[in-house]
């Protein structure tokens, strides 16, 4: 598809694995700092989609249920990490009851809730890309 572009293709090759540690850079780091789930979903994303472009990646219906299931897992992490403190006893989404330490409930409750956020955002994303490229 992109056989004139030798040279963006070496730039976007040396530059995926950046890419790729820079997205679970701010995805782990998104309950301490300004980033997260959805920035780093987004950016992942990106990443596929740069992989796409060198690699040409053909969708088939295995990739794209591994898709679906990404998206469903990520969506059941959210909804689990957000509804355990009700079963424990405490108000929707606090999860300074997730632990004995209230603070490291709260990271912990944050973390998962912005890991759920993370997959779906990439796996969603990284589907309507190959879903738009392969006209289906």
């Amino acid at each position: 598809m992109f056989k004139n572009f030798l040279i963006l293709k070496y730039v976007v090759s040396f530059s995926l694995p950046f890419i790729f540690l820079y997205s679970i850079y701010i995805q782990l780091n998104g309950d301490i700092s300004p980033g997260g789930g959805f920035q780093g979903g987004i950016i992942f994303s990106t990443a596929v989609v740069g992989y796409d472009f060198i690699k040409n990646i053909k969708l088939t219906d295995s990739f794209l249920d591994a898709f679906i299931f990404l998206s469903i897992s990520g969506f059941f992490i959210i909804l689990t990490i957000s509804t355990l403190p009700l079963i424990l006893g405490a108000n929707f989404m606090e999860y300074s009851v997730l632990a004995k330490n209230s603070h490291l409930g709260q990271h912990l409750g944050i973390f998962f809730f912005e890991l759920g956020v993370g997959i779906t955002v990439s796996s969603v994303i990284s589907m309507l890309y190959f879903l738009i490229k392969s006209n289906k």
